[in-house]
């Protein structure tokens, strides 16, 4: 028992389809693009156009659109949407946070990179004025991160300097 109820159309002896149509690409059928067989498209060739259509080589011409009385033709004007420029977003102290936390105190300069970031979202999101108070505040913690980093390594350095210094000097 066949799954499908029908087999295909075979083709007859002569060269035709049982339509009436030449097997193109057969041997003995026409070959399209070779010399002496038809041309696609071309004047004298096979026309292949709708019923009542344009033919091969005539302009197309729309149709006149068709209105009932009931049609409400509405024409508007393109709107025009005018955007102010916006003003560059505040500066955030990325580098300089990262700078001061790891040059300098790193517990400061850790919370001055939070603020920057910060900072940074709230630029994203169109708050400037919000983006810019956390900047400040990045830029207050890293100063004082490298205040304290540059004291720290002042000091540092006048105690080995008198302390190291002499030790070496007497006891070595």
């Amino acid at each position: 028992m066949s799954v499908y109820p029908q087999s295909p159309p075979a083709y007859g002896k002569d060269g035709y389809d049982n339509y009436g149509g030449q097997q193109y690409g057969q041997p003995g059928g026409p070959q399209y693009g070779q010399p002496g067989g038809p041309q696609y498209g071309q004047p004298g060739g096979p026309q292949y156009a709708q019923p009542g259509g344009p033919q091969y080589g005539q302009p197309y011409v729309q149709p006149p659109a068709q209105f009932n009385s009931n049609t409400t033709v509405v024409t508007t004007q393109p709107n025009v949407l005018i955007v102010p420029p916006s003003a560059p977003p505040p500066n955030n102290h990325m580098a300089l946070a990262i700078v001061s936390c790891l040059l300098c105190v790193w517990p400061l300069g850790l919370v001055a990179i939070i603020c920057s970031s910060q900072s940074a979202d709230s630029a994203r999101a169109g708050n400037n004025e919000d983006a810019a108070t956390k900047g400040k505040i990045s830029l207050g913690f890293s100063i004082t991160s490298i205040v304290l980093g540059s004291l720290t390594y002042i000091i540092l350095l006048v105690v080995y300097v008198t302390v190291g210094f002499g030790y070496s000097y007497y006891y070595g």
